[in-house]
């Protein structure tokens, strides 16, 4: 992801002093959040432990999930160890961590086009191809519809073109797709 960032970043700054004024498409990918959940000590440490949300569901008996929980809780072997609290409470802190992280390297490019006065003329998409469970339900990484899985952000910066404006998360009265 370090490397993503910064090479986008060089191309906007090299397309910028050759003075490239071809529109252009970058696809920017980043690896992050992502499981392992795991994250330097400087991304870490902007969150406390105990500022760290427990899942709102927490984990259900296994006769009491659906069938397709059942075979994720089964896939993941997850009745094999002991999942405490503070397990979850540590893969949820490196999550929001990865978050932080990502949220810089995107600050990253934005500050080139900025820099570059490309910014107003450069329309942003920014989305994810899934969300994870982080424990809900008793469950982890994709896989299901529930919505901390299925949910995912979807945010455009087109000024030219849409003015800005933020819409309630819980409610888009337009259709919404990938």
């Amino acid at each position: 992801d370090d490397d993503v960032a910064f090479q986008t970043v060089r191309k906007i700054r090299t397309m910028a002093r050759d003075d490239d004024n071809r529109p252009f498409c970058f696809f920017v990918s980043f690896t992050h959040p992502h499981d392992p959940y795991i994250m330097t000590s400087d991304y870490w440490n902007l969150y406390q432990n105990a500022d760290i949300p427990m899942p709102k569901i927490p984990a259900l008996p296994f006769a009491d999930l659906d069938p397709h929980s059942q075979r994720l809780w089964t896939m993941c072997a997850s009745d094999e160890f002991e999942i405490t609290p503070q397990h979850i409470r540590t893969a949820r802190h490196g999550y929001f961590a990865s978050l932080s992280y990502i949220d810089d390297k995107i600050g990253q490019i934005i500050k080139a086009l900025k820099d570059t006065n490309q910014y107003d003329n450069t329309i942003i998409i920014f989305t994810s191809d899934h969300g994870d469970m982080l424990g809900e339900r008793g469950l982890w990484y994709k896989m299901s519809m529930f919505d901390g899985s299925a949910r995912i952000p979807l945010i455009f910066h087109a000024p030219r073109y849409i003015a800005p404006r933020y819409i309630a998360p819980r409610y888009i009265p337009e259709v919404v797709s990938l």
